[in-house]
Parts: C-alpha cells; sequence; structure tokens
C-alpha cells in the first residue's frame, strides 16, 4: 500500500511538471530537431496548445480518422518560460458560455482571457503556449 501512495504521489508530481501535445508523425524529425514554434500553428491565436494526456490522446484520435498517423509529445515546463503560458481561448471560452454544462458559480460572467493558464488546464485541459518550445523540452511518448 506504501508504494502504491509513493507512486501516486509521482504521478501527481509529474502532472504538475508536464504537458502534452500531439502533433502528425511526419513532423517528428523537425520537432525533435527544431522544436516546436508557433509559426506552424493552426491556429490563429500564434500559439502551441498543450494539455493533459486525454486531451492529446483525443487530438491523435481526430486526426488517425484523417489517415495521419498521429504522436503525442511529453513537454517539460521546467524548461519553458511559463511567462508565456495563457489559457486556452475557444475551448475555455465555451465552457464559460454554458456550452460544455453548467457554470461554477464563480465563473459566471468571465471571459477566458480573465482566468489564469492553471484555471484552463483545470476546466479544459489545455492552454497555449506564446513561444517556441526547444528540443530539449520534448519527448515522444
Amino acid at each position: 500500500m506504501k508504494l502504491l501512495l509513493e507512486n501516486w504521489r509521482e504521478y501527481l508530481k509529474e502532472e504538475q511538471d508536464y504537458l502534452y501535445h500531439g502533433t502528425q508523425k511526419r513532423h517528428l524529425p523537425d520537432i525533435l530537431k527544431k522544436g516546436l514554434s508557433p509559426i506552424f500553428s493552426q491556429s490563429s491565436m500564434d500559439a502551441i496548445f498543450l494539455g493533459g494526456m486525454s486531451t492529446a490522446q483525443n487530438y491523435t484520435l481526430m486526426h488517425s480518422d484523417d489517415g495521419e498517423e498521429a504522436a503525442i509529445l511529453k513537454i517539460d515546463l521546467s524548461k519553458l518560460d511559463k511567462n508565456k503560458l495563457m489559457p486556452d481561448n475557444v475551448e475555455l471560452q465555451e465552457f464559460l458560455n454554458g456550452e460544455w454544462g453548467e457554470v461554477p458559480e464563480e465563473l459566471e460572467g468571465l471571459r477566458w482571457n480573465e482566468l489564469s493558464w492553471q484555471d484552463s488546464l483545470k476546466y479544459v485541459d489545455q492552454v497555449s503556449y506564446h513561444g517556441d518550445i526547444p528540443p530539449e523540452a520534448i519527448e515522444i511518448v
């Protein structure tokens, strides 16, 4: 039981230290050499979107339907500038609009840009990173 508790604590610590990013496998050689850049993002927000493992897994499932092989990248937050982390714009606003269910009372009437990246991660499991992610912060899962 003690070992189970220690492993659980280590898992929780890891979840706080890492986020995940889904991408197409064909991009892996460039990503591992050059890192990730918002220049190549498919978003109009000029950001790289990161989330929990389940968000990255959902991304890979969506793209497997397109016939594209996808991969999940583990991003080490200790190697990033946390000042460049911001809340997700679309999913968080949908959540705040009540499109995902009931909005917690303390969040009623707020807009996505009034919350922290930690709130975004808590409520919609996704954040945006407004900077380059170096190769040394990236590991293929």
